[in-house]
């Protein structure tokens, strides 16, 4: 697997646990926010646990993003990195402001001096966090927004890229329930909504980058342990051109894999490393490949001592195998027909 690969299949990863536990967090959030709506929640628990996912979102989130924009093709990476950028900006404002209300305002309040800490708390709507959670969500709905372009071509990217853009708009009712009037939370509501099933459907879309990581993967695996393309028919493996004897002999070590009939005959000057033969009389050291299937060398002598049966030239066959001896530079491809 090349180093491309494997960085792709990392990050496809990274973005399948990232969007699973946002859209975790995201449900969370919206069950302890409808039971601190319904007051079923005791307190400090109706502040505490609305807050806890919401805390745990914001990482997940841009994380999820960072890996959007790794595994995208490049064309479309800077929309990818404006989300990431947009992102970047709604982390540390909710975060700022969940950690000042839980470790903070919430201490004070449970050892009833709540008056300190009145401009600090979320619970009101006129308080300094509010406001700063409220532009941190406004943040994070352009962050969707503008990377949803990156997502097109199949009918799994276009679903995301739509909700994406969904949850975008909806940084208007969300700015204007946090510094206009509270009455336009049923319309922010739908944010919960969008950002669960964009996330589920984007942990979708990194399963199967790791999928084709993961068959990228093999193929390059399996394509360094090929001897020879499915484009050529015979291949002749020659070395370097300062190294080129200047005869061919029956001897000869590798990488020269030498017919019997070209022995004695003066070397022609090779402009490659590897020069495709046409060798009208089959050898021993020929090895056919047909099509995209890899034949092995026994299969290979079994092919071309059928050949030669029928060209009634089985004896120049048995010549050409015999002339090339065996030994340890010649490996595995000297074959002797007869252990066929």
């Amino acid at each position: 697997m090349t180093a491309a690969a494997t960085a792709d299949r990392v990050a496809a990863r990274l973005g399948y646990w990232s969007a699973m536990l946002t859209a975790l967090f995201c449900v969370l959030f919206t069950v302890a926010a409808l039971l601190t709506e319904a007051r079923l929640l005791p307190a400090p628990w109706d502040v505490i646990l609305p807050i806890a996912p919401s805390l745990l979102l914001a990482p997940s989130f841009l994380v999820m993003l960072v890996c959007v924009n790794a595994v995208v093709p490049s064309e479309r990476k800077i929309w990818s990195q404006l989300g990431v950028a947009f992102g970047c900006v709604y982390v540390p404002l909710c975060v700022a402001a969940y950690i000042v209300e839980l470790f903070v305002v919430e201490p004070r309040v449970l050892r009833g001096a709540s008056s300190e800490t009145a401009l600090l708390t979320l619970v009101r709507g006129d308080s300094v966090f509010n406001a700063i959670d409220g532009i941190g969500y406004v943040f994070m709905c352009l962050a969707t927004f503008f990377a949803a372009p990156a997502f097109g071509g199949n009918r799994l990217e276009r679903w995301i890229r739509w909700l994406f853009v969904a949850t975008g708009t909806l940084a208007v009712p969300i700015f204007l329930t946090y510094f206009v009037n509270r009455s336009f939370m049923w319309a922010a509501a739908f944010w919960s909504l969008t950002i669960t099933a964009s996330a589920v459907l984007l942990a979708i879309f990194f399963r199967r980058a790791v999928e084709s990581t993961d068959y990228r993967g093999r193929r390059s695996t399996s394509s360094d342990d090929t001897f020879a393309s499915s484009s050529c028919s015979a291949m002749l493996f020659t070395s370097r051109q300062a190294s080129r004897p200047n005869t061919l002999t029956a001897d000869a070590p590798l990488p020269w894999l030498t017919r019997a009939a070209d022995v004695g005959r003066p070397r022609a000057p090779f402009d490659r490393d590897v020069t495709p033969i046409t060798n009208p009389v089959p050898s021993a050291m020929t090895i056919a490949v047909s099509g995209s299937r890899r034949m092995t060398v026994r299969q290979s002598v079994r092919s071309l001592s059928s050949s030669c049966n029928e060209s009634n030239d089985s004896e120049s066959f048995s010549r050409s195998a015999e002339a090339i001896p065996r030994n340890s530079a010649t490996r595995s491809f000297i074959v002797d027909p007869d252990e066929g």
